[in-house]
């Protein structure tokens, strides 16, 4: 791969290495956005006490006051029975700071659309949500003297089990994106090439039930992302760079405390990741 050392070349040679540090970030926070999903239907199940009839629930004001089911908690109620399409806006702006380069400012923006299945009752009490989706993913880095340009997307498929307050969820994408990388005066270095990703992430977790308004869940999500590098790419003024595509495992214990008032879900999340 090409070997980076800081102020032994011009800032436009660090330009693969941030597009793809920059699409590894994208990346987890496109399946953490994702994974949420899990854990908003676990929530969804312990207050609204069984996930395959919150539509009856939802229509009958009177079915839910009998069952104390506050009827006001419904951000996922309607996903259930005939299926549901959601959709995950998201963006982020942030500064990164690799190791052995200086700090890169990233901006970050997506928005992803699923198809949940509706819910397959299976053996032993667990029970199913089969869900695709796809989206598009755009960003922009900068750092003193060069910039990159990202665009693409992703997609993939994600399956989701419960069972009682167990609940475990996993996906797998891929993806790729379009990039052009700008280099600063005099030389205006440019290149534009192509990234390509593949990878999964799995949560698993517990519902703990802290009385009628509140619910403590523990989770565990691990994820495994490769990213494709260069082979040979010449850029405007042909000079060429290789550089090796990355392997990245992540694991990230977790907490989520989650309340439910007169409709607020407040939540607060703690979680480590390595």
């Amino acid at each position: 791969g090409l070997l980076l050392r800081r102020n032994s070349l011009d800032p436009f040679h660090y330009a693969p290495e941030v597009a793809i540090n920059a699409r590894l970030a994208g990346q987890l926070d496109m399946y953490n956005n994702l994974l949420h999903r899990v854990d908003e239907i676990a929530e969804s199940r312990y207050f609204n006490q069984q996930i395959n009839r919150t539509n009856l629930y939802a229509a009958d004001p009177d079915v839910l006051d009998d069952r104390k089911i506050d009827n006001k908690y419904t951000p996922y109620v309607n996903q259930q029975d005939g299926g549901n399409v959601w959709v995950k806006p998201q963006g982020t702006f942030e500064k990164i700071s690799p190791n052995g380069f200086s700090d890169y400012d990233n901006r970050a923006y997506s928005t992803f659309i699923g198809y949940e299945m509706p819910v397959a009752t299976m053996k032993r009490g667990w029970d199913l949500v089969n869900t695709i989706f796809g989206g598009y993913q755009g960003s922009y880095q900068s750092w003193d003297g060069g910039s990159n340009w990202q665009n693409g997307g992703s997609g993939g498929y994600m399956a989701n089990l419960y069972r009682k307050n167990f609940f475990a969820g996993a996906v797998v994408a891929m993806g790729g994106s379009g990039v052009n990388s700008n280099g600063s005066a005099p030389m205006n270095r440019s290149m534009d090439y192509g990234l390509f990703d593949v990878g999964g992430a799995m949560r698993v977790g517990y519902n703990v039930g802290l009385g009628k308004h509140w619910l403590l869940q523990p989770m565990l999500t691990t994820s495994y992302i490769y990213i494709s590098g260069l082979n040979d790419k010449g850029n405007n003024l042909c000079e060429r760079y290789n550089v090796d595509g990355t392997h990245t495992v992540m694991v990230a214990p977790g907490l989520k405390l989650v309340g439910n008032y007169n409709g607020w879900q407040p939540y607060l999340v703690v979680d480590y990741t390595w």
